[in-house]
């Protein structure tokens, strides 16, 4: 799980790419702007939020153009409605993805560990929720957080829109919820895989001739945006949109789709149903 406050990461991306192009150690930045090491390492964790000056003086001494200080401080005075939008919790998440789904014409998932929010059903949610409210403490009401998720499948119905959800084949097999969860699931995700604008593949374990990525995290491509997910937080930074578009389409092409991803989704909804009669 990502470190740091959500709202922050952002900006905290946007410096760390700065730093990281420079030969500058955190201790000659921090020297540079006059400030201690640890106050340079947490800025890099977003862990602290930076003034638009210290921000200024960072990317001075970066080197770095005019233009890209602009967007840097462009990007910190929206941390404010960040903020706000990320202390709703899940309906702040929410909010974030669902008004990046409605502006983007592409809309492409890699997942890891979870069916894809827009493809699972109401039980899977709860399931999903439940876990990640006891896991964070939360107090907030679910039957509203799921209404809202819901709510937010509905993009899919939008013929003009394009999506392409690829799946980790154990995200299929794990048996983290109960079977009568998973298999009518597994069911679920079978019927969208000949929808016309939806587009579902599997990445399998083996996965045979082709090379695949070893990937770290979950992500969300909308159009040219890229959001890193962890609980509630995202890493929204400019040119992550090209690599991650090279990782998404290479492993695209090594995942298994149609008559063969069928069956990756029916043996894994055998062998939970077999799992739950034993």
């Amino acid at each position: 799980m990502e470190q740091g406050k959500p709202w922050l990461r952002p900006v905290a991306a946007r410096l760390r790419q700065m730093h990281d192009a420079t030969e500058m150690t955190g201790k000659a930045l921090a020297m540079a702007l006059g400030c201690a090491e640890s106050k340079v390492t947490r800025v890099r964790g977003a862990v602290t939020e930076p003034t638009e000056e210290f921000a200024t003086a960072w990317a001075h001494a970066c080197h770095v153009d005019d233009e890209q200080v602009a967007e840097l401080l462009d990007l910190l005075r929206q941390v404010p409605q960040m903020r706000r939008d990320f202390a709703d919790g899940q309906a702040g998440t929410q909010k974030v993805h669902t008004q990046a789904a409605a502006a983007a014409s592409l809309i492409r998932y890699f997942e890891m560990s979870w069916i894809p929010g827009l493809l699972q059903t109401r039980d899977y949610l709860r399931c999903v929720l439940e876990d990640i409210f006891s896991l964070h403490g939360s107090s907030e009401d679910i039957d509203a957080a799921i209404a809202m998720r819901m709510r937010r499948q509905q993009v899919l119905l939008e013929q003009d829109k394009r999506f392409q959800f690829l799946i980790e084949e154990p995200a299929l097999c794990r048996d983290v919820f109960p079977a009568d969860v998973m298999v009518p699931q597994l069911h679920y995700l079978l019927t969208w895989l000949d929808a016309p604008n939806v587009e579902v593949a599997i990445l399998p374990v083996r996965a045979g001739a082709g090379r695949r990525r070893m990937v770290q995290s979950s992500f969300q491509m909308y159009d040219d945006r890229v959001i890193v997910e962890g609980f509630g937080g995202e890493d929204d930074q400019d040119k992550m949109h090209e690599r991650f578009a090279r990782v998404f389409e290479e492993m695209w092409g090594v995942a298994t789709v149609g008559r063969n991803a069928r069956g990756l989704i029916l043996r894994a909804a055998d062998a939970h149903a077999a799992s739950a009669s034993a």
